[in-house]
């Protein structure tokens, strides 16, 4: 009756130890994501004048941006989805990772002290790994929670981007305090979906669906990093 476990308990020793090798395997992905993004984004900054015609002028930017982010984001979980080779899912990723890179860049220029930079990413570190163990182990259904989140973040970046292009003040504090706390429950969120993701697929190779896993860990680790910095600026210049 159990297939090729003889008994419930063999069953439950595999699939935990799979649960654990698939962890490992996003973990791992997103570690070499996130070196690949601080290199090239250190790399971009030291070298900012070579990469100036990359960056259109003032709201050209933002759109520029989104669009070429949001193309290269659908191809990649296109692919990664309907398990294609390697070959075509590589290249989408590094084009991924030097995006986020361009956009990251000009940050370091801007807060240039490395002290506040390689706070921001301990900080942004521990809240990832914090908040992943919290989605994994909860036994809250985050879904139902997230389309207010998804509400929320939208209400933000709507207003922030609306104020650029407007050019009127917005209290950049507030706004990032929100994101952080919205993206927090996002990274719950995609960590308990993974979980049941896996459940769903446990007869099949993961590790395409773990790099899935890991790209969106990686993009909630840059917006946490983003505004993180932000506010440790905004609480120096405070001072």
């Amino acid at each position: 009756m159990n297939g090729p476990f003889k008994t419930s308990s063999d069953f439950r020793t595999t699939h935990d130890s799979g649960l654990k090798s698939f962890y490992a395997n996003i973990f791992t992905f997103l570690g070499l994501n996130i070196i690949a993004f601080t290199s090239l984004s250190y790399f971009i900054a030291q070298n900012f004048n070579e990469f100036a015609f990359l960056y259109p002028k003032g709201f050209l930017s933002l759109i520029f941006f989104f669009f070429i982010f949001s193309f290269v984001m659908n191809a990649l979980e296109n692919s990664l989805t309907q398990n294609k080779q390697w070959m075509i899912i590589i290249p989408l990723l590094a084009s991924l990772i030097a995006i986020e890179s361009l956009i990251f860049a000009p940050l370091i220029i801007v807060f240039s002290e490395s002290s506040t930079i390689l706070l921001s990413f301990i900080i942004s570190g521990s809240m990832l790994a914090i908040f992943s163990i919290i989605g994994t182990t909860t036994s809250v259904d985050l879904s139902e929670y997230r389309s207010l989140f998804s509400v929320g973040i939208i209400m933000i970046i709507l207003t922030e981007a609306i104020g650029c292009f407007l050019n009127f003040a917005i209290n950049l504090r507030i706004t990032s305090i929100g994101i952080v706390f919205a993206f927090l429950f996002i990274i719950a969120y995609d960590m308990q979906q993974l979980k049941k993701v896996y459940y769903q697929n446990f007869e099949q190779s993961n590790k395409k669906i773990a790099l899935l896993g890991s790209v969106l860990l990686f993009l909630n680790f840059v917006i946490l990093l983003q505004r993180i910095l932000i506010l440790l600026n905004y609480k120096k210049d405070n001072k």
